[in-house]
């Protein structure tokens, strides 16, 4: 399995904006049965005989997650960090203010796929039913996935809670994630693996 998580495409100046063949040439990957990671899809569309499996996330639940992950990061006084990150932590804005950057508003519509048929994907998991996502993909792979890891977890916070118990922050949110909000209802769990 290759993890690729240098060509994210939140990143404004990541590697695969300049080139995204160049960043994936499919000939010294034939061995790679999986890719994992953030990057753009396209990077890897030239490769064949690979399963192709992506987890979504409900759009808002997705924000507020990445929201308050990049607090604690900064709190936890991890300051390096993508130009949108940096972005992020000098202008501190409120969650609805962040959602309203353009990679977080169409993270998954246009930031993360684009105009990529998403009917070539093996298997789409929805974040709500990781497990079986996992045991899916587990299948598909031929080999067995811990399904109770979970990298990368915000820790819970009041705030956070605060955020979701907040119906006219949820409400503007879901206005915001609009586009995404029916991507995501679209393709979400779509277990055909």
């Amino acid at each position: 399995m290759l993890f690729d998580y240098v060509h994210d495409p939140v990143d404004p100046a990541t590697p695969a904006a300049c080139d995204l063949v160049r960043h994936a040439d499919p000939r010294r990957l034939r061995s790679v049965r999986a890719i994992h990671g953030h990057f753009p899809i396209q990077k890897y569309d030239a490769l064949e005989n690979c399963v192709r499996a992506v987890l979504l996330r409900e759009p808002v639940d997705n924000v507020i997650s990445i929201y308050f992950y990049w607090l604690h990061l900064i709190e936890s006084g991890h300051l390096d960090g993508h130009a949108l990150f940096q972005a992020f932590a000098a202008e501190r804005p409120g969650i609805v203010d962040f959602a309203r950057y353009p990679a977080f508003r169409h993270l998954l519509s246009r930031t993360y796929f684009g105009d990529y048929a998403m009917d070539r994907f093996d298997v789409i998991g929805d974040f709500a039913q990781r497990e079986l996502y996992l045991t899916v993909l587990s299948r598909l792979l031929g080999v067995e996935l811990e399904a109770s890891l979970h990298a990368h977890r915000t820790p819970p916070s009041d705030a956070r809670e605060q955020t979701y118990a907040d119906r006219r922050i949820t409400s503007a949110l879901r206005d915001v994630l609009s586009d995404d909000i029916v991507f995501y209802e679209r393709w979400a769990g779509r277990m055909t693996g």
